[in-house]
């Protein structure tokens, strides 16, 4: 008989061959659910109580949505209690867990300037980055040829712009 983790591992090695063919989770989990369908009564709804095979309107789905609940409040960053096994436990509140500017690579660095140059500038009720983004556009067209406003003083007060009106 196979221990539950000699089971686990021969599962393991199964998916993760599959998802090493297939390439990406997406088409990992269409493979998985394809399976479900055309070899398990996962999607089969029963239609009376003479049926065995298949599941209540509405279980399998809260069937997957649970794991996923469940999977989703796992993925938090988790520090682990000891090195190697055996060993005395690691402290975690001993351990600094701030990262410096200097392990930020440029991107990272560029969106944390974007974001305090819009703090500070909310504070001060100034336009964020994101809507001197889109007053620029649209001063260009503003002033555009054949624009009905061209010539006239361009007021960015005028316009309201959420933030989803720009991608960075």
């Amino acid at each position: 008989m196979s221990s539950p983790v000699e089971v686990t591992e021969l599962y393991d090695n199964a998916l993760l061959g599959i998802l090493q063919h297939v390439g990406n989770i997406q088409n990992f989990l269409q493979v998985y659910f394809g399976f479900l369908y055309r070899k398990t009564d996962f999607y089969r709804l029963l239609s009376g109580p003479q049926d065995r095979m298949g599941f209540p309107p509405g279980v399998a789905e809260k069937m997957v949505f649970k794991f996923l609940q469940l999977s989703l409040s796992k993925t938090g960053e988790v520090w682990w209690s000891a090195v190697l096994k055996g060993e005395a436990e690691i402290d975690v509140n001993q351990i600094n867990r701030e990262r410096t500017m200097a392990t930020v690579d440029e991107e990272e660095h560029a969106v944390l300037d974007r974001l305090s140059f819009d703090y500070h500038q909310k504070l001060q009720g100034r336009p964020q980055s994101h809507e001197i983004k889109v007053h620029e556009m649209l001063k260009k067209g503003w002033d555009a040829e054949g624009s009905p406003f061209k010539g006239q003083d361009f007021d960015p007060s005028m316009f309201n712009i959420p933030h989803s009106a720009v991608q960075f």
